[in-house]
């Protein structure tokens, strides 16, 4: 399994989202098929979901934000957290799979 962060996506931020209720799944499911969403949890707090978003850059982030979470109507509000550095517990545990594979498309491709 390729390390993320050697292939560039070392951009790592923590989206808190706010959803309407009456379609919570729905959007957990939509997100959950996004490759650069590689954990995503149902929180209890002033958020309803949590998900764990790695990117290349700042800019491929906000393209993200733009072009993938506010396409999603029922999504309410979110607040985006981004990793300076992190001190303990690195990545391992996060579900980058979609994303990897993406990647070795793109490679075998001869894009990137």
């Amino acid at each position: 399994m390729p390390n993320p962060r050697e292939l560039g996506y070392s951009f790592i931020s923590i989206m808190g989202l706010q959803v309407r209720m009456a379609d919570l799944r729905k959007v957990a499911d939509d997100l959950a098929q996004k490759p650069n969403v590689c954990y995503l949890a149902f929180v209890t707090s002033r958020y309803d979901l949590m998900a764990i978003i790695m990117t290349r850059s700042s800019e491929e982030l906000f393209h993200f934000i733009e072009r993938e979470i506010s396409a999603i109507p029922s999504i309410l509000r979110t607040e985006t957290f981004v990793n300076l550095d992190i001190i303990k517990g690195g990545a391992p545990w996060l579900d980058t799979t979609q994303l990897t594979s993406n990647l070795d498309t793109l490679f075998k491709r001869g894009g990137a």
